[in-house]
């Protein structure tokens, strides 16, 4: 909840910043101020919308989790980031720059999550599986494996079937 709101602050600073470069008269004082106000502003906004990121997948290990995240990604981002981003953009005359651009690839400790209700099973019954893993590709490594046990007995490592890389938006 601190992150959130550490964001939205961030995002109402960020929103004066921009008021306030939208009312210059002038071209040339709209591109300064937006360069020495609006744009460090804009970047402290990038930060805290990691940190909740961060913060959110570190926490995710239901489907309806991952829905909050997917809810964060379609309808906040596009207000808090993206479309302050292309006012920016405009009222500097040029793109941003890179550390003025969201993150593209996941940015918290890489970890594995199982979306999963079940607890047990009955002997033979099949249990298929969702497997999240979150972070960078070992290097080497085309596709993960899983292995688990019986009663203490691990089993051989088996290939997943489908493997699905994604970075970015």
């Amino acid at each position: 909840m601190k992150a959130a709101a550490r964001a939205s602050c961030a995002w109402h600073r960020c929103n004066e910043a921009m008021a306030r470069v939208k009312a210059e008269k002038t071209p040339e004082a709209r591109t300064r101020l937006a360069r020495e106000l609006a744009l460090p502003i804009r970047k402290q906004v990038l930060a805290a919308v990691a940190d909740l990121h961060r913060y959110l997948l570190a926490t995710v290990s239901t489907l309806g989790e991952l829905g909050t995240v997917a809810n964060w990604q379609q309808h906040n981002m596009p207000d808090l980031v993206f479309k302050p981003g292309q006012e920016l953009a405009a009222a500097l005359g040029s793109d941003l720059p890179a550390d003025a651009l969201p993150a593209r690839d996941y940015q918290g400790e890489p970890r594995i999550f199982v979306p999963v209700v079940r607890t047990s099973l009955v002997a033979g019954e099949p249990l298929p599986l969702t497997v999240m893993i979150l972070g960078p590709s070992p290097q080497g490594v085309s596709s993960p494996g899983a292995s688990w046990g019986n009663r203490g007995r691990l089993s051989p490592r088996f290939p997943c079937p489908t493997w699905l890389a994604a970075s970015g938006p």
